[in-house]
């Protein structure tokens, strides 16, 4: 949307051809207000063929559309988070894409079909790299389809028409290729989907071969099944594979429209799914994936649907457009019943006026039912087109039906009763016989009366009458044929076109009881009104799928109830119903949402963010609120929400632009509602990276707006700290504000379950459901009270909120599922529960609520707790189950959910589990060594992660050579070798313990670590120390070591046979490690703020590599940390990774975990001979060498509007001087580096960060 204000329409006149005829507007143009659709979806599942589906590691799909070439995110529950792509050869975006897939480092990977390459992006769309062209080399394709990523970060790509398989490293590097056309081992025919185990091996779809292969990772040839054929273990032409976490393979039997399932050696397994559009049947199934979770998701193509199920092809849900697949035809009875020509489905549907299904008829015909045209007689008798017989067929209010005999249609289109119960039929001839174009009159019980419009139809499609007998026709001429009752030509109007009263192949047409005509002027994707003379009275409708908007909408009902006359209209291509009522004026509520913060590094409440901001998009729509009226301010400015093939919904969220469209664009609104959801603070909120937008701006914003509109202020604001704005935002002297924060003063927000636990979402769905605001937020109160204790919402008002709706406040009659029972067994860890809902369960799964959690929060967003699903148990309905042996400490809460198929969820079951001889996670630090108070600063920042996620003192064993500072409020144990080794980890370690981490921090040598001043701890005995532990406890070990040679450890730890050890060093073996700024410039503090913020191993990890990967040389990565997890020793092999990415230290209690973020700082400079400079912190010289302890550093000072100076003049050497710039906030965490540099030779100049 562009940011201005919105003009109001004027209508001009214009003259139509065979007879004149005035168009000028009426005082009151005649709209349509939406008010509701069938089905209803609380989410956006419109999808253009759907080819692939892809996971990550964080549980996002994706999914490959490939007639619009769109990429689109969801949820594991299929709520949307983005999307981007479009059609062209460009960098970021596609030719009939198909193939997608995601590695474990957040990147996804696009099969660009007939573009013949691949595209590489972030998991939030933004391009990284391509390659491939078309041809037959190396790096070279010919219509990809199929592509993977295994575990060690390689591409495979299945180059179809090539018959190959082509492998590729992460940034594209060719590695090799196998395969050639044939029906050989090792050769291929057309080749279309690929899969990669936890192994290394490929599974490959040899398509036409209809057979399985599969390979090790170097193409090496191991086993293959299938043939062609319907029975177990046969394909015909089977498309797409994945591969679960338990190594069963999944495959799409595309021909034989089902799934099958096998053991890595091919032995059939399962198998489920036929033909047709209901669950668990398919129409064309081709991608498929398997979730971390062990859910299998589905791409049907021709169903233009994705389905979910259990690992054993249990259904769990579809997200799809619904009821219908392109209806068509639409008629009201006089008792406001709903009859549906669900055309593609061949079959006639019968709602009630609450859309509850009643009955479905599927025709009677010899032939298979294809109906199109339908109208009802004033008996409540149903007249159906039934296009495939060529035929009309009357189904009776008593439930009988019939097919008329001996009336020759050529192509039958519509039908239409007048008040005497004659019948209209349109009657389409074929290229030959144009002078057969006409429609039919018969009586109602189909005796032929006439036939009309002969040489004047061109295509005829619909057809009515009015109150007086005028028969209008629409026809393919782009025009409307008025006929006399005698069927004689009045008049036509309307041409090809796209103004007021042209039409692009209009298609349907309805007359209401004041002789208005509507019109469905499909390929214009909108509605036209005109009276009977045919003078234009209104129009609504634009090309998309939100609420309102239409795709080739076909037909037309109308129902006039005690007091509103209502539209019914078949929008075909959306394939639903939507109905409007008839009005003279257009609401004037206008909306602005604000999805602050942005997809900067580190902001991991992102996602939740675009998910809730999302939803309260989809939620207005539904509620009324029309594109126009609504003003979405977002980072992701791709965004494509209505549909309508253009990114025009959204707007960079900066202050400038919300100041814009809350002073400005919304002037003049009846009510407005305002929704912020991101990272807030004390009276801040994060607009997008580098800007905060404080209370008190707001509230002047707020009061200059509040001046110019006629009704309420309506601000909902989720965030952290998020009321801290209420004593800000006085209220105005007159006009209402309504004021609802998630959060008191000084609490945290949870955005649980990628943000399905959380304030936005329970309210957006309350609202959406048609509740007002009084209901929607006290129950969404309840809902948060119940699923964490610790966040409390917060409502000020100065006018009542009981009986206010947030637009039109349509009630949808829904109900929450209902968690019956739920129990925790800790003898054999099951998790059970039973669920029930009449629209049918779409997931159950539990979230561990830690001991104490309530005194661990902090000012950044929950974001994650640990969960676990429960399945549903085979033979056993409303029964569901998991395995979760991950309570170590005592007193978890334990919170059952439970979603339905269309959204709700239900209010949480508690469960409180108190188990005294739970086996506990234990954790050793020891700080040793001589680079005080570096490793004091490291050791207290471990243990308070460890404290924060869920430890208690009593599960930590802390080790000093050193008393302890006054701010610990523990003291520690002497640091030496007998009581590292007897003690705590020979005895203390060993009871009653699950897990064990071991943290060394301080001063080491090659295989040594410098326990104290005395005392020298090796490898080897450590090694055999811990062997010693893991016989006597069932977990794996843990350790972390920072210090010089640190990596040394690795090759000398390495873990019994059958035991899990995770092995992390701060720096290679042959080099120093890094410990800047007193210890908080070095790997330990990056690794244990991650664990604080509880992220898994793998990513802690990773976060502190890349942290300090600027200090590593330009050409080497030697003295970078090191992880293994495959215990060989080696660490860092592409292999590495895998345990530790499955394993979190602590509770799991995931923090948004951002860091301060540093905006900008002076490019890089060329000092020409001076010595001095206006620098940030951390320099590193050009003969720099190994890092230490004590490379210069700075300390800026503040200055205005958030710039920070300070002077260095040590500048001694000539060449170029590594800058590093950190910002540490108030809680400790360290913000990611940026980087310049500045070259020095002998004279230069100062520079000046921004």
């Amino acid at each position: 949307m562009k940011l201005k204000r919105m003009k109001s329409s004027k209508f001009m006149g214009i003259i139509i051809s065979l007879i004149i005829v005035s168009t000028s507007a009426s005082s009151q143009e005649i709209t349509g207000n939406f008010e509701e659709m069938w089905p209803i979806l609380e989410q956006p599942w419109y999808f253009s063929k759907p080819y692939d589906v892809a996971s990550d590691g964080k549980g996002y799909i994706y999914v490959v559309n490939e007639s619009n070439s769109l990429i689109q995110k969801f949820t594991t529950d299929g709520n949307f988070v983005t999307q981007w792509g479009r059609e062209g050869s460009e960098d970021g975006a596609f030719m009939i894409p198909h193939g997608i897939a995601a590695d474990t480092r957040g990147y996804v990977y696009v099969a660009d079909t007939g573009n013949h390459r691949i595209q590489k992006f972030t998991a939030n769309g933004d391009f990284v790299l391509q390659w491939g062209k078309e041809g037959s080399g190396e790096v070279e394709f010919d219509r990809p389809y199929g592509i993977t990523v295994d575990r060690d970060e390689y591409i495979y790509v299945a180059d179809t028409y090539n018959h190959r398989i082509q492998k590729f490293e992460i940034d594209g590097e060719f590695v090799n290729q196998w395969g050639q056309k044939g029906d050989e081992h090792g050769e291929f025919k057309y080749p279309y989907g690929i899969a990669a185990d936890s192994k290394g091996n490929v599974y490959v779809v040899d398509t036409n071969n209809c057979r399985i292969q599969k390979f090790d990772k170097d193409g090496i040839f191991l086993i293959k099944w299938g043939q062609e054929g319907d029975k177990d273990g046969e394909f015909k032409y089977p498309y797409s594979i994945t591969v679960d976490k338990n190594e069963d393979v999944y495959v799409t039997d595309q021909e034989n429209h089902r799934i099958q399932k096998f053991d890595k050696d091919g032995n059939f397994l399962c198998k489920w799914g036929e033909e047709g559009n209901s669950d668990e049947s398919f129409d064309d199934p081709r991608g498929i994936a398997a979730d971390s979770k062990g859910y299998i998701y589905v791409a049907d193509i021709l169903s233009q649907r994705i389905q979910k199920f259990t690992s054993d092809g249990q259904f769990m849900i579809k997200w799809g457009s619904g009821a219908f697949n392109s209806p068509n035809g639409i008629a009201i009875d006089s008792q406001g019943y709903i009859y549906v020509a669900d055309t593609e489905n061949h079959r006639i549907q019968k709602f009630s006026p609450n859309w509850e299904l009643k009955e479905q008829w599927d025709g009677n015909g010899e032939k298979k039912f294809y109906p199109q045209g339908i109208a009802i007689d004033i008996e409540d008798n149903v007249y159906v087109v039934d296009r495939e017989s060529k035929s009309v067929q009357k189904l009776g209010s008593n439930g009988e039906s019939e097919e008329w005999k001996g009336t020759v249609f050529q192509s039958p289109y519509g039908i239409t009763i007048d008040s005497n119960g004659s019948v209209y039929v349109t009657d389409q001839a074929d290229q030959t016989a144009p002078l057969d174009n006409c429609v039919w009159k018969f009586s109602k019980d189909g005796n032929y009366e006439a036939k009309f419009g002969i040489g004047l139809l061109d295509v005829p499609y619909g057809v009515a009458v009015d109150s007086n007998g005028y028969i209008y026709v629409t026809d393919a001429s782009h025009r409307v044929h008025k006929l006399r009752p005698d069927g004689e030509h009045e008049y036509s109007w309307g041409k090809e076109g796209s103004e007021d009263g042209d039409f692009y192949l209009p298609r349907g047409i309805a007359i209401d009881s004041q002789d208005h005509v509507y019109i469905a002027d499909t390929q214009n994707n909108r509605v036209q009104v005109f009276d009977s003379d045919g003078n234009f009275l209104g129009k609504w409708g634009e090309i998309g799928n939100n609420p309102g908007q239409m795709n080739y909408p076909h037909n037309l009902g109308i129902f006039k109830s005690e007091h509103d006359t209502y539209v019914y209209i078949t929008d075909t291509n959306n394939h639903r119903v939507q109905m409007f009522k008839k009005l003279t004026s257009h609401s004037n509520n206008k909306a602005i949402i604000v999805a602050g913060g942005g997809p900067y590094p580190g902001n991991n409440l992102w996602n939740a963010t675009q998910m809730c901001a999302n939803f309260a998009y989809r939620t207005l729509t539904y509620q009324g609120f029309s594109k126009k009226n609504i003003a979405y301010l977002t980072s992701d400015t791709d965004l494509d929400l209505d549909g309508n093939g253009i990114s025009d919904d959204a707007e960079i969220a900066t202050n400038e632009n919300f100041s814009s469209v809350l002073t400005d664009w919304a002037s003049g609104a009846n009510d407005l509602i305002l929704y912020l959801v991101d990272h807030g603070g004390k009276d801040v909120f994060l607009m997008n990276e580098t800007e905060t937008l404080s209370a008190s701006q707001l509230n002047t914003w707020l009061d200059i707006v509040q001046e110019t509109i006629s009704g309420k202020v309506i601000l909902i604001y989720d965030a952290c700290n998020s009321g801290s704005f209420l004593s800000s935002l006085t209220f105005p002297g007159q006009g209402g504000r309504i004021i609802i924060t998630s959060a008191h003063p000084g609490q945290q927000a949870h955005f649980l379950n990628q943000g399905m636990i959380s304030f936005s979402d329970y309210f957006w769905t309350h609202t959406f459901n048609g509740r007002d605001i009084h209901d929607s937020f006290y129950l969404t109160k309840e809902a948060i009270h119940e699923a964490v204790g610790t966040q409390t919402p917060l409502l000020s008002g100065n006018v009542p909120v009981s009986g206010v709706y947030i637009g039109n406040g349509t009630q949808i009659h829904w109900q929450n599922p209902v968690i019956k029972t739920a129990s925790y067994n800790p003898e054999t860890n099951i998790l059970h529960a039973e669920a029930e809902d009449q629209d049918g369960i779409s997931r159950v799964w539990a979230v561990i609520i830690p001991p104490d959690y309530s005194k661990k929060l902090s000012d950044n967003p929950v974001i994650d707790l640990p969960s676990v699903d429960l399945m549903p148990v085979a033979d056993k309905p409303g029964r569901y189950e998991a395995a979760y042996s991950g309570l170590n400490m005592e007193a978890y809460q334990i919170a059952i959910y439970a979603n339905d198929r269309i959204g709700n969820t239900a209010t949480p079951k508690l469960i409180t589990v108190s188990e005294d001889n739970m086996l506990k996670s234990r954790a050793i630090i020891v700080a040793g060594g001589f680079l005080w108070p570096g490793i004091e600063y490291n050791a207290k920042l471990a243990y308070d992660a460890l404290i924060f996620q869920g430890y208690t003192d009593d599960d930590i064993y802390f080790m000093s050579p050193a008393p302890l500072s006054t701010n610990w409020g523990r003291e520690s144990t002497l640091a030496n070798l007998a009581n590292l080794r007897d003690d705590a980890i020979g005895k203390w370690a060993a009871q009653d313990t699950r897990d064990v981490l071991l943290y060394l921090v301080g001063s080491g040598g090659k295989e040594t670590f410098h326990i104290s001043d005395t005392e020298i701890l090796s490898a080897q005995n450590l090694d055999n120390w811990l062997d010693d532990l893991q016989d006597k406890m069932p977990g794996k070990v843990t350790v972390v070591y920072d210090a010089d040679y640190s990596g040394s450890f690795l090759p000398l730890l390495a873990p019994p046979e059958g035991k899990e050890r995770i092995l992390i060093s701060g720096t290679s073996g042959d080099h120093q490690a890094l410990f800047l700024s007193e210890g908080v410039i070095s790997f330990s503090n990056f690794f244990w703020k991650g664990v604080r913020n509880g992220i898994n191993v793998r990513d802690a990890f990773l976060n502190a590599w890349n942290a300090i990967f600027f200090f590593s040389s330009e050409t080497s990565q030697d003295r970078m940390p090191r992880l293994d997890d495959t215990g060989n020793g080696i660490g860092n092999e592409s292999s590495d990774g895998q345990l530790a990415m499955t394993y979190t230290i602590g509770a799991g209690i995931r923090l948004a975990g951002d860091n301060p973020l540093v905006s900008s700082v002076s490019s890089e400079e060329d000092l020409n001979g001076k010595t001095s400079a206006i620098i940030w912190v951390v320099i590193t010289p050009p003969d720099f060498a190994d890092p230490v302890s004590a490379l210069p550093t700075l300390i800026l000072d503040k200055r205005e509007n958030d710039r920070y100076e300070g002077t260095y003049k040590n500048f001694y050497a000539s060449g170029t001087y590594k800058v590093a710039v950190y910002v540490m906030d108030t809680e400790g965490n360290v913000s990611p580096c940026k980087k310049t540099s500045i070259y020095y030779q002998s004279a230069g100049s100062e520079i000046h960060p921004d």
